[in-house]
């Protein structure tokens, strides 16, 4: 806001103030809200429709990704913070493992748990997952997750894409960046990616070793986490 920028920010189904009940939100529900705040956004008179970015946020990835290969030059760009944009299977896997290896848990331990739980992600994709809810998300969604394919998304967009992380973060892999800007490379997409020294999955100033680094988002991110999205939108308004 202080360098200019307008930006509307809103709780998912189900959420915080909005209405809706979470735990029955499908995918293409979630991807049809999004696109009711881009087009709420787009009819307000003091936004110029034409130059609309959408940012997301670790797994809102999955949603701005599927609303941006839907409406194609509907957002001038896109910019993904701690973004899943590649494999969704292997990201899931390496936030179990990461967070096991930064408690000190053995080896052994944290093979099991991995294994564990991805016999749990196959169940789901499989439709043989007996309970209703898993880590937080509903089984429907969870499956229908599990059948995106992120990168195919990514590029279906035509616009000009910022990817950013920290190089702190326990919940999103750096492969989800270096495997997006090698793919860009070779078939000659727009697209920056931005690894930032120090800063944790919120992109405020930590460490591996903050487990609960998701659960508290800083009330303003510092300046050296906010000057590479100013300066990217700068040069694609």
């Amino acid at each position: 806001a202080k360098a200019g920028y307008a930006s509307l920010r809103y709780d998912p189904r189900g959420r915080g103030g909005s209405d809706g009940n979470m735990w029955k939100a499908s995918f293409d529900e979630l991807v049809e809200d999004a696109e009711a705040a881009r087009a709420a956004l787009a009819a307000n008179k003091a936004v110029d429709p034409s130059r609309i970015f959408v940012l997301s946020h670790g797994a809102g990835s999955t949603v701005a990704l599927a609303l941006l290969a839907r409406t194609g030059k509907g957002a001038r760009g896109y910019i993904g913070l701690a973004p899943l944009v590649t494999n969704l299977r292997s990201a899931l896997t390496n936030r179990y493992t990461a967070h096991l290896a930064a408690t000190q848990f053995t080896s052994g331990y944290g093979s099991r748990q991995v294994t564990y739980d991805g016999a749990i992600l196959d169940s789901i994709k499989k439709g043989t997952y007996r309970k209703a809810r898993f880590d937080g998300l509903s089984a429907t969604l969870w499956k229908q997750l599990l059948t995106l394919s992120p990168d195919t998304l990514l590029g279906a967009y035509p616009g000009p894409v910022l990817l950013v992380r920290g190089d702190q973060d326990l919940q999103v892999p750096a492969d989800q960046l270096t495997r997006a800007a090698a793919a860009a490379q070779k078939s000659g997409r727009d697209l920056t990616a931005v690894t930032l020294t120090g800063k944790s999955f919120t992109l405020a100033a930590g460490k591996t070793s903050d487990l609960w680094e998701d659960a508290f988002f800083p009330y303003e991110l510092p300046t050296n986490a906010v000057t590479p999205l100013l300066t990217w939108l700068k040069a694609n308004k």
